[in-house]
């Protein structure tokens, strides 16, 4: 009897965590598949990646409506809960329409002066070690499905105000990762972009990453990135969106280098 009562128990977590949940959010790109894919890659605006069967006319109907008209949508998909960076990519299940933007679209960056961190100084610390302490203290209680853009925006925030003085501001930066097309492609990855905070240090050359998401420590960006790409291929530093944009087969990725302040959104139109 006990042995049945732990195996339907067993039975009941098992269905429960593959249930169908929503995620609201609104479609940034939709990349047409070729000839031998059977699906629709649907590029979402809080970073995700996800698939959409070609046949499934209904949908591929609302996802361009709601892409057109910059619509609030719900995606209903198969729940993988917690972020996974082996997780494969989600399959849209169903989308419903929820509200109207009247806001035009907006690009993250366009190309004008000054870049996302212009006239702003990354603050320096003398040693990983003291990277360390300001990576202890950030909140590593974040929300189930938490956002990226989110996460960065609450660590930077606080750990300037907590570590800044009378005389002086405490400046952290953001790093922003974007997966071109290739990548994303031939690697079946499911987002096309990831931000977290990152400071300088007097001992690396390279800027140290704070992701306590995804990392136990300080990290410098080329260890960082590894993390999420398969190849180690090299991530070339551009200064707008554009460079990746309209550079989506040359490179795997680009990272973009932006102050604090910048939320979700590079830089306004």
């Amino acid at each position: 009897m006990k042995k049945y009562l732990i195996l339907s128990m067993l039975s009941a977590m098992m269905s429960s965590s593959f249930a169908a949940v929503i995620n609201e959010t609104k479609i940034h790109e939709i990349i047409h598949p070729d000839n031998i894919e059977s699906y629709y890659l649907i590029l979402t605006k809080d970073g995700n990646v996800y698939e959409l069967d070609k046949s499934d006319n209904h949908l591929i109907k609302l996802v361009y409506d709601a892409l057109s008209s910059n619509l609030d949508i719900k995606i209903e998909i198969s729940d993988f809960y917690i972020n996974d960076l082996t997780q494969t990519r989600e399959k849209i299940l169903d989308i419903n329409l929820i509200s109207y933007d009247l806001e035009t679209n907006q690009v993250f960056i366009n190309n004008s002066i000054p870049t996302p961190i212009d006239n702003y100084k990354v603050s320096n610390v003398p040693s990983i070690s003291n990277a360390e302490s300001l990576f202890q203290t950030q909140n590593s209680n974040t929300r189930w499905r938490s956002q990226c853009y989110n996460r960065a925006h609450v660590w930077a925030y606080e750990l300037s105000k907590n570590n800044s003085t009378q005389d002086k501001t405490f400046n952290v930066g953001k790093v922003w990762m974007f997966f071109t097309r290739r990548y994303i492609k031939e690697y079946r990855y499911k987002w096309w972009f990831y931000v977290t905070s990152f400071i300088h240090t007097d001992d690396n050359e390279e800027v140290v990453i704070l992701d306590r998401e995804f990392t136990r420590n300080p990290q410098t960006l080329t260890k960082w990135k590894n993390i999420f790409i398969s190849n180690h291929a090299p991530c070339p530093v551009v200064e707008y969106y554009s460079d990746y944009k309209d550079n989506q087969w040359s490179k795997y990725f680009y990272h973009i280098k932006s102050s604090m302040f910048n939320l979700y959104k590079l830089y306004k139109n």
